[in-house]
This record gives structure tokens, sequence and C-alpha cells, in this order.
């Protein structure tokens, strides 16, 4: 589960409230971020081990074209139909 937040104040204010409720969010290390395409992210897991993260500064080229093109499955890469 993922949210982006609008910048970065949003994001280190997003980050504390996590703090200032008992968690620990891990801060995502340069690589990571940019294998997502952010300019940084922190994540945490719920009390299930899912895994959420918060990010902020999508990288975003818009001199790529639009493709309306719709996959033919629900998921990318590893999780591909």
């Amino acid at each position: 589960m993922g949210w982006l937040v609008a910048d970065e104040p949003a994001f280190f204010a997003a980050v504390e409230r996590l703090k200032s409720q008992g968690l620990s969010p891990t801060l995502g290390t340069r690589d990571e971020c940019f294998a997502r395409k952010v300019s940084d992210f922190a994540w945490i897991l719920d009390p299930m081990g899912n895994r959420h993260e918060i990010a902020w500064g999508p990288s975003v080229d818009y001199r790529s074209p639009f493709s309306s093109q719709a996959p033919n499955h629900p998921f990318g890469g590893r999780h591909g139909g």
C-alpha cells in the first residue's frame, strides 16, 4: 500500500506523525528511491505484516508520449499475468 504526499515538508510531517504514534518508519535508500522514481519514501509494517509506503516527489518525464493503452493484466513485473 502506498501514499504520495504533496511535497517534502508534508513527507517529513507524515514521518514525524508515524513516530509520534510509536511507529518506526524506515527511510528508503537512494537506490530504492531511484527504483520507485521518487525523491524520498519511508515505510512501515502494520500489525499484520503488510508494508505501507509514503513517498513524495515522483519523477515524471514529460517528454515521453502518453499512451492510453491499458495493460492486459492487473500487475506488471514479476507479478504479471
